[in-house]
């Protein structure tokens, strides 16, 4: 069993759903949030290895609020998109 736990921030439940499946097919530990005011109450409660993080969100465009919110020393904050 993988250790790693991923934090998954996705407001589309269809596209949150396949990445948490791909991601937990992986034995990744998925932690889900639908807005960046759930992941930042996640983020107080657990160590996260890595945050996807969906760019799309209307607060996650502000590089600055996004980066001094959710990232700690030991997590690595990856943006995605899809077109």
């Amino acid at each position: 069993m993988n250790d790693q736990h991923i934090l998954l921030v996705e407001d589309d439940e269809s596209l949150q759903k396949l990445i948490e499946k791909l991601l937990k097919n992986n034995n990744y530990i998925v932690s889900k949030a639908n807005n960046i005011d759930e992941a930042k109450k996640l983020v107080k409660l657990f160590i996260f290895d890595l945050i996807i993080l969906d760019v799309m969100l209307p607060i996650v465009q502000d590089w600055n609020f996004t980066n001094t919110q959710l990232k700690t020393e030991s997590t690595l904050l990856l943006f995605f998109f899809l077109l």
